[in-house]
């Protein structure tokens, strides 16, 4: 019973710090799509789709 009462405080107490740092951790995350992931994506997927294979040595095949 005593360690139900003190977890209720604990998290009472740390109620605030962790709602604004989740909602610090929204914010950040919405910029970063917002600013440029799927540019990177973009580019990271036209770097690796092509490769060069066994069979043509001299020039780079779609992968998928």
């Amino acid at each position: 019973m005593i360690t139900a009462t003190v977890g209720i405080q604990l998290l009472n107490f740390f109620k605030e710090p962790i709602l604004k740092l989740s909602q610090d951790f929204k914010d950040e995350f919405i910029d970063i799509v917002n600013n440029g992931l799927s540019e990177f994506v973009d580019n990271f997927y036209n770097k690796y789709s092509k490769t060069k294979t066994f069979i043509y040595r001299d020039e780079k095949s779609q992968l998928l």
